[in-house]
């Protein structure tokens, strides 16, 4: 044996990690040394190792590019599928070292050997797993996206005959509280079918177009499709110091806005909504308030996971709203926050970057696109 040093060689022999030492200067760099502990993971003895190359575990299928890489210190770490003397094959995650003389020449290499078999088949199953688990999403997502575009279709010829049917002057007074009642089922029924179209568009990680426009452009009518609901069930709906620019993507913050009123609206029984505008540092804070019932505390950190919801009366809505407005204000560079006491309501903000006046009444073509008050 070439290992000169007796304890050096004792201790080796007695090490739990399996070790050979390599001729560096030989043709092959054969084995010179292996420890008991390598003789135990390939299943070898040490007089059918010493003097032939590590290439005595390499698979049939195997060029030994990578092996030859590790012994000569070229890749000194690296992970390989190799085979024990019973053929079986298992990963071998390889460690490389120089041995050097007195005058710092290489004179052998020793190598370490890990058996890592077992981690590395957990990580192929976990990988598998991710995988089946993307798919499996991604046909989900389509599923919701057609089956909500589909949906909206007959939805809209329900909508249209509810209007036809408004327009009867003879209706008694049940009637059009009863057609009232049908009207807000079918505005809710087509903005929950939006929502699961909006799940398909957020996973999609849709690029943002980002430019200057007037917040009003898109509140307003975010304020048209809700105040039918707000009146109804006898909420006050206001807005205050909207008059701004902000710099955003038009849809997106559409999208965001359109939930967060439609959740305050949703949720709040008495008393009423506002949307304001504030100073936050250099940007503005697009701030939606109510006096609903509030979140409590042990949910406002799951609220804008998908499908939960702080209220628990079961007839309102998927709980994919604030999940929506989360993924959609994370894509835009947005921050959400929220502000709850339970009993009294909330307050759902967005920070922003405060948008160029001149540049909003250019890209919407309006005359009076103004800043906040002082």
């Amino acid at each position: 044996m070439v290992v000169e040093n007796a304890t050096l060689a004792a201790g080796l022999s007695c090490a739990p990690i399996p070790v050979t030492l390599l001729d560096a200067n030989a043709p092959g760099r054969p084995i010179v040394y292996c420890n008991e502990a390598f003789c135990q993971l390939t299943g070898y003895p040490i007089e059918d190792v010493i003097g032939r190359g590590l290439n005595l575990l390499s698979l049939p299928a195997d060029e030994g590019r990578d092996l030859d890489a590790v012994v000569s210190l070229a890749m000194p770490r690296r992970e390989l599928q190799m085979r024990r003397r019973d053929g079986r094959p298992f990963w071998n995650a390889l460690s490389s070292g120089p041995v050097r003389d007195e005058a710092g020449r290489v004179t052998h290499v020793v190598v370490t050997h890990t058996d890592i078999t077992e981690h590395r088949q957990r990580d192929e199953a976990l990988q598998s797993a991710l995988t089946h688990a993307e798919r499996a999403n991604w046909a989900k997502s389509r599923l919701i996206a057609v089956a909500g575009h589909d949906l909206r279709q007959p939805l809209q010829t329900i909508v249209a005959a509810l209007d036809l049917l408004r327009r009867e002057t003879d209706l008694s007074a049940r009637g059009r509280r009863l057609l009232g009642h049908a009207e807000i089922a079918a505005v809710d029924l087509d903005e929950e079918l939006k929502a699961l179209a909006q799940v398909s568009e957020v996973k999609q990680d849709l690029a943002p177009v980002i430019e200057d426009f007037a917040l009003d452009e898109i509140l307003d009518g975010v304020i048209a499709a809700w105040r039918p609901r707000a009146e109804h069930k006898g909420l006050s709906l206001r807005t205050a110091c909207t008059h701004v620019a902000v710099r955003s993507d038009r849809a997106m913050l559409r999208t965001i806005l359109r939930n967060l009123v439609g959740n305050a609206v949703k949720y709040t029984f008495e008393g009423g909504v506002l949307i304001g505008v504030r100073r936050r540092g250099g940007g503005l804070a697009i701030e939606v308030w109510d006096t609903g019932a509030g979140v409590p505390p042990h949910m406002l950190e799951r609220i804008f996971e998908a499908f939960e919801r702080a209220d628990s009366t079961g007839n309102e809505g998927l709980g994919l709203g604030l999940w929506i407005v989360q993924k959609t204000a994370q894509l835009l560079g947005h921050t959400i926050e929220v502000r709850s006491v339970a009993g009294r309501g909330s307050c759902f903000s967005i920070r922003l970057e405060r948008g160029d006046p001149a540049a909003a009444r250019e890209n919407a073509g309006v005359a009076q696109v103004g800043g906040l008050e002082p």
